[in-house]
């Protein structure tokens, strides 16, 4: 059983980075939950992109592993910029 307790993984302001993630994410069996900044639900209603990023968050448990997969990404410098 999985810890219930949720923890911020990373914060995202790119959407390809933001499939990729989540995508390796699942493909990993990692739960986790996007969070959007500020108005994002509205703008990606509404424009269909948010400026706003989202935050990602994962089961603690998990954290060690979802950060393993972030640290192995090619764009891992794209994401400390973030």
């Amino acid at each position: 059983m999985k810890n219930n307790d949720w923890v911020y993984l990373i914060s995202i302001n790119d959407l390809f980075l933001q499939d990729l993630i989540t995508t390796l994410l699942l493909e990993n069996d990692i739960l986790f939950q996007i969070k959007n900044n500020e108005s994002g639900d509205y703008m990606n209603i509404v424009a269909g992109f948010s400026i706003y990023g989202v935050e990602v968050f994962v089961y603690k448990s998990d954290y060690k592993k979802a950060m393993d997969i972030i640290d192995s990404l090619p764009q891992k410098e794209e994401i400390d910029n973030i």
